[in-house]
């Protein structure tokens, strides 16, 4: 059976998108640690450090996360925007990360938003 011409194709993952700029950026914090701070350097570093209070920041800053995400989600959906939980946790995670790498906010919104959001559709 024919497709339609007016059916859309499904369009490429945010995953998929971002995959191979996620993966570059990755290996280059790898080469950096490795080659300019040494991992013999890292390992010591690691060694003397308390990693409880690390762990609880970081189990910390997933609940600020998850939170923040909750109240985005909430006012949304007061707005008819339809947004999945695990969508605006994911938006919410990669705009945090984006502010604090850049120090300039807008360069985040602008990146972001077309790529991550493309089919939210607002009700009014």
């Amino acid at each position: 059976m024919r497709k339609h011409l007016h059916e859309r194709r499904a369009e490429p993952s945010v995953y998929k998108k971002n995959s191979p700029v996620c993966r570059l950026g990755l290996a280059t914090l790898v080469l950096y640690l490795y080659y300019f701070i040494g991992a013999v350097n890292i390992v010591e570093v690691v060694r003397q450090t308390n990693l409880f209070y690390y762990a609880m920041a970081f189990v910390a800053f997933l609940v600020s996360v998850v939170f923040y995400s909750l109240s985005w989600h909430s006012l949304l959906r007061n707005l008819n925007v339809k947004a999945k939980v695990r969508k605006v946790l994911l938006f919410a995670w990669a705009r945090m990360f984006f502010d604090a790498t850049f120090p300039d906010p807008r360069w985040s919104r602008t990146y972001l938003k077309p790529t991550c959001c493309p089919r939210l559709q607002v009700k009014i």
